[in-house]
């Protein structure tokens, strides 16, 4: 079952983690998140909670949540994914050891993968493994920029937690930094979105560990359709429908040269 996940910077989640096991019916909660039977539907509904809260300013991912319901559910078998989305079932299932703050932070990331699939900006499944990876990279580094969207506007609320957690966070906080860098110098969140977006380009170990997990998951794809090797490039325009703030303003999204370079 394919998966859109949010990994930590120097691990990687093993590509064939089985289903089995992952979780268990008591582990999640269907929307609208109210029914709480169990310690654990009981924390996701407290977190479903917190995040409608931080989501007032955010109307799109407000509108996908409520529009798709996925299934959220808590893991005590991850260990390198924070969390990761189902692309088939739009089910988002978090690891059960995080701290609150940073389930919600990345249940925002996972909401916005699935923002992105609702939109229908998703990779093509005739891509070729490179270009598959390409896609990863800037689907990723989206959803990363709108992670960093609500936390700073979560600091702007009086609620700097978050925010806080970003700018330590070892796999965002250098994205944070320089985000926050130009906001000080511009105050313009396009411009800040933009310089995030390149930043998450900028560390090797990242792109590294993002292109070797997006081709495990492509060779386990091509694996499970018995495909043929595909050579399509990705589409010109993906990054155009991509790149819009969840107020609809589209900020600059450019990938950088040699950025498959290794």
């Amino acid at each position: 079952m394919r998966r859109l996940a949010i990994l930590l910077w120097f691990g990687l989640a093993p590509a064939a983690l089985a289903d089995d096991g992952i979780t268990s019916p008591g582990q999640c909660l269907r929307a609208p998140y109210a029914q709480a039977d169990t310690p654990h539907q009981a924390r996701l509904a407290e977190l479903v909670t917190h995040l409608r809260s931080h989501l007032a300013a955010f109307a799109t991912l407000r509108d996908t949540l409520d529009a798709i319901g996925p299934t959220i559910c808590l893991s005590d078998a991850l260990m390198a994914e924070h969390g990761f989305m189902t692309v088939e079932d739009r089910q988002i299932v978090l690891n059960a050891a995080l701290p609150d703050d940073k389930m919600l932070l990345t249940l925002v990331h996972e909401l916005r993968h699935l923002e992105q699939l609702r939109e229908g900006v998703c990779p093509s499944p005739g891509l070729s493994m490179r270009e598959n990876a390409r896609a990863t990279f800037v689907i990723e580094a989206d959803a990363n920029v709108v992670t960093l969207l609500v936390g700073w506007q979560a600091r702007a609320d009086g609620q700097p937690a978050l925010w806080q957690i970003l700018k330590t966070w070892d796999s965002t906080a250098d994205i944070a930094e320089e985000f926050e860098r130009v906001m000080a110098n511009t105050g313009d969140l396009s411009e800040a979105a933009s310089a995030a977006f390149d930043q998450w380009y900028a560390r090797p170990d990242r792109r590294e560990n993002y292109y070797l997990q997006s081709c495990s998951d492509y060779l386990d794809r091509q694996d499970e359709r018995h495909a043929l090797p595909s050579y399509k490039r990705m589409d010109p325009g993906f990054l155009d429908a991509l790149c819009h703030l969840p107020d609809g303003t589209s900020y600059d999204c450019t990938e950088p040269p040699g950025a498959l370079a290794r």
